[in-house]
């Protein structure tokens, strides 16, 4: 068999080499990002999809090489395994948008938890000075050349400015999720874009060989 394979046409076995070294190194890539793994965990998921997409390209070379390589071998059976794989990745790749889609929400709803998390500490801080105030007025017990009146506008205006980074901060992790989002999707719409295009070509190509008079002759 390798006597075979040494024997064939070197720009196939360049094509071939080529092509399943870098689907390897996609795959032993692809599964050294679920170590360890985190399942349910939005941010570990956010991680491992990132690092799928950034190592697409490796895989949508080798892909391509193992095809060109295939076609010179010119053995259309050999394409069903490649129009399979193709596909197959192409679902992995297409289920990661709806994942990614969810846990980019989840991941702006901790947000956004944790910015009123620490707005209501702060609004509690803020209400407890009021309350002293009120309390050390009602009792007589102000602070002499204490201006009460700029004492309260300070503390009115330190709950809006409280409020205001609020907003400011959830507005913010809109914007940074939604970017997160809206760039990786347009990047997985096109890797999955590209594998079913391959999946379909590896179909065509091997009608193509399978009908070739000089093939079939």
């Amino acid at each position: 068999m390798l006597s075979k394979f040494v024997a064939g046409n070197p720009l196939e076995r360049f094509f071939s080499l080529a092509g399943n070294a870098c689907n390897g190194i996609f795959l032993i890539n692809a599964a050294a990002l679920f170590v360890p793994p985190r399942p349910l965990d939005p941010v570990w998921e956010v991680q491992l999809i990132g690092g799928l997409v950034s190592n697409a390209p490796l895989l949508l070379v080798g892909i391509a090489l193992v095809g060109a390589g295939r076609y010179l071998r010119e053995q259309p059976e050999r394409f069903r395994s490649l129009q399979i794989y193709a596909y197959a990745l192409a679902g992995v790749f297409a289920l990661c948008v709806p994942l990614l889609v969810v846990d980019s929400l989840r991941l702006y709803r901790d947000a956004a938890g944790r910015v009123d998390a620490e707005q209501n500490r702060t609004a509690a801080k803020i209400e407890r000075q009021q309350t002293r105030l009120e309390a050390a007025v009602a009792g007589g017990n102000v602070p002499a050349g204490l201006d009460l009146a700029q004492a309260r506008e300070r503390l009115t205006a330190a709950q809006a400015q409280t409020r205001l980074e609020a907003e400011q901060a959830r507005f913010q992790a809109r914007i940074n999720y939604g970017k997160l989002a809206v760039s990786k999707i347009a990047l997985l719409v096109v890797i999955v874009g590209t594998l079913l295009l391959f999946g379909r070509l590896s179909q065509l190509a091997a009608r193509g060989i399978a009908l070739d008079p000089d093939i079939v002759g």
